[in-house]
């Protein structure tokens, strides 16, 4: 029998064929995994850098000053805290969960305070406003953005909002 097949192409010479592609495979298996490695620790580098705090405050980014004030409504006094913020946007919220303990509660689509420093607002009755610089915002406090400077005033006092949101 002939060692040669219809195409002309010996036994031996198809033999080195595999051996040539079967040695390709690996060594661009390898190339793949060192290429995949590379990429992970690429995309790793990437998210680390992109995650620290310069990225978060921009590397020229100067902190804002804010006042915090948490009037309880007759019960202690008046509280006043002074925070500085040195990462992104802060919100009249955000600002005070850095400076008490909060709590809220979810309505539909809205985020409410319900207790700040342990004292805790009751529908119809009395539950916690907030102004930015003796003014009405608005906003709610999970959206509104401070600017330095700016004062803050939380106050415990007499719920207005409720009547009017429940006769929707």
């Amino acid at each position: 029998m002939s060692d040669r097949t219809k195409a002309g192409v010996s036994r031996t010479e198809r033999g080195v064929e595999k051996y040539r592609m079967a040695r390709c495979d690996k060594y661009s298996g390898l190339r793949r995994m060192l290429n995949t490695s590379a990429g992970i620790l690429l995309l790793a580098f990437i998210g680390i850098s992109c995650n620290s705090p310069e990225t978060i405050a921009g590397p020229e980014a100067k902190p804002i000053n804010v006042t915090v004030q948490i009037d309880f409504g007759g019960n202690p006094e008046t509280a006043v805290r002074h925070l500085e913020w040195k990462k992104e946007k802060l919100t009249a919220l955000l600002a005070l969960q850095s400076v008490a303990e909060v709590e809220t509660h979810p309505e539909g689509s809205y985020i409410f305070v319900s207790s700040i420093d342990g004292v805790k607002g009751e529908k119809g009755k009395k539950v916690w406003y907030y102004t930015v610089n003796g003014a009405k915002s608005g906003k709610l406090a999970a959206w509104n953005e401070l600017k330095d400077g700016d004062v803050v005033r939380w106050t415990y006092t007499q719920d207005i909002c409720s009547k009017k949101v429940d006769k929707r």
